[in-house]
This record gives structure tokens, C-alpha cells and sequence, in this order.
């Protein structure tokens, strides 16, 4: 287990998905398989009965997403990937990058989850560019 700080945005979505699973109890009424949310132990993302979710219910409410967004298709472990390479975009230092995505070596962390692209590799050539006045 680890330890990740998390931002105001996203305590504010916590909040909001918290309110949302008091009315799926609500709403279960004593088919609720769960904690009372506010009262105990909860799952953050529980199915509509408050227990664990099913890792298929999970890919298919990405899937769902994805398509609602016209966005391609991707598994969910492609999420992982994604945000990795999102944080090294932004200047996330690959150490701490390692670190919250439990890695214990930042090599590991940047040969298998750091992608670039033909933008990134543009970005670094205008890098190179204006160090030469181009």
C-alpha cells in the first residue's frame, strides 16, 4: 500500500462520488452489500449494491466512456501509461513519478510506461532550434 497526496480537484470529485454512493444506498435500500457511506469503511467505486467491483464491469464503463467521448478505445491499464507520460510531459521529476505509481526504479518507469511522440519530438527540436536562434 501507498500513500498518494491528492489535490483539492480531486478531493472535490471524492466528495462528489461519495454523494452519489449515499444515494445508491438510498436507493438499494437493504440489498446494500456495503458500509453506509459516511458510517464505515466504503470501496471509493463500489457497484450499485456497494460491494467490489467486477474487473469486467470496470473495463466496460471505461469502454462506455470512451465511446460516449469519441475517444479510441484503451484498456484500462493504458490509463497508467497515459498518465505517466502526461506527468513527464508537465516536468513531473521521474523519481517522484516512480514513486506514486509504486515503482521502485525510475528506469523500469520510463522504459515501460513513458511514451513520446512525433509532438513531443517536435517540441524538443524547437527546443534545439532556439538554442541555436532558428
Amino acid at each position: 500500500m501507498r500513500t498518494i497526496p491528492l489535490t483539492d480537484n480531486m478531493l472535490t470529485v471524492l466528495s462528489l462520488q461519495k454523494s452519489a454512493q449515499l444515494q445508491e444506498c438510498l436507493k438499494a435500500g437493504s440489498a446494500w452489500q456495503g458500509a453506509v457511506p459516511g458510517k464505515g469503511a466504503t470501496y471509493v467505486f463500489a457497484n450499485e449494491l456497494g460491494g467490489i467491483q467486477d474487473r469486467t464491469n470496470i473495463g466496460r464503463v471505461l469502454r462506455d466512456c470512451l465511446d460516449k467521448s469519441g475517444v479510441k478505445r484503451v484498456g484500462i491499464h493504458a490509463l497508467r501509461h497515459t498518465f505517466a507520460t502526461n506527468c513527464v510531459r508537465e516536468g513531473v521529476d521521474t523519481k517522484t513519478l516512480s514513486k506514486m505509481i509504486g515503482h521502485t526504479k525510475v528506469a523500469f518507469t520510463l522504459q515501460q510506461y513513458v511514451h513520446t511522440n512525433l509532438s513531443t519530438m517536435r517540441d524538443a527540436l524547437k527546443a534545439v532550434d532556439s538554442l541555436r536562434g532558428f
